[in-house]
């Protein structure tokens, strides 16, 4: 009840007790940046076991074909739970604002942390283009299940 309420009045109230002023944009916005920190954290444990267990079996693009798909599907997961969370509308333009908002996100975190590790992303391997594309995908996640659930009542403000 307290939650419905919370919502209607363009207040949104977070598990972790702090009140957060989320009005139209602002949901797609809050939404967008912690979906790209769960995508981020999904990406890199997943990316560990396939780095260490699955490329010195089946070679980096295989290794990376295999991996796609898992983390899409926990992708779409993330993308359903923030939505809900955070009453992003079905709008198209909300959902891309939080999937794009989640891909610039993810793009400068790849960039920062190969930085870190002094290396650079080299996108013409097909295994990283791969990945690329699914960072793209993933970044679409949103809208996609804005058309497919359009009468969603949990995505709704």
């Amino acid at each position: 009840m307290a939650a419905s309420r919370a919502i209607s009045s363009g207040t949104a109230r977070c598990r972790c007790c702090w009140r957060i002023e989320m009005r139209g944009l602002g949901r797609a916005v809050v939404a967008g940046m912690a979906y790209a920190l769960a995508i981020f954290l999904v990406g890199s444990a997943v990316g560990v076991v396939r780095v260490l267990a699955l490329e010195p079996r089946y070679g980096r693009l295989d290794a990376t074909v295999l991996e796609l798909p898992l983390v899409l599907g926990l992708a779409w997961l993330i993308s359903a739970s923030l939505v809900h969370r955070c009453a992003v509308s079905v709008r198209a333009g909300d959902r891309l604002l939080m999937g794009g908002i989640a891909f610039l996100i993810l793009i400068a975190a790849e960039l920062g942390f190969a930085s870190l590790l002094g290396r650079t992303p080299h996108y013409d391997e097909p295994a990283a283009f791969l990945g690329l594309a699914g960072q793209v995908a993933a970044a679409l996640l949103p809208l996609s299940q804005a058309c497919l659930f359009p009468r969603d009542v949990r995505a709704l403000p």
